[in-house]
């Protein structure tokens, strides 16, 4: 099957029109910037800034909410997962501005 870089190949760095790519930690951190490209890219005005906290978010639905932190997420992974996640995908995580 597709591995994981070639999704994200295909959705955030292929030219692709009517698409807008947003970071995960941007919008779970109610990113203002990311919030006003949302708006812009949906043709809407934000009525209201995003006012719902992560732990409000994490509390209704927490298996999907789980932390909001890419480096917990990180840390809970096995050394020897993350070995092969590196191998096999360190190439587009630096392509899209991760370390």
């Amino acid at each position: 099957g597709p591995l994981w870089s070639d999704h994200v190949r295909a959705w955030a760095l292929e030219p692709r029109a009517n698409r807008l790519v947003v970071r995960y930690e941007k919008l779970a951190a109610a990113d203002a910037e990311t919030l006003s490209a949302i708006a812009a890219f949906i043709g809407l005005p934000q009525q209201q800034p995003f006012d719902v906290p992560f732990a409000r978010m994490n509390a209704l639905a927490p298996a999907f909410f789980r932390r909001g932190s890419d480096a917990a997420n990180i840390a809970e992974m096995d050394p020897d997962a993350r070995a092969l996640f590196e191998r096999l995908h360190g190439q587009t995580l630096r392509e899209l501005g991760y370390g």
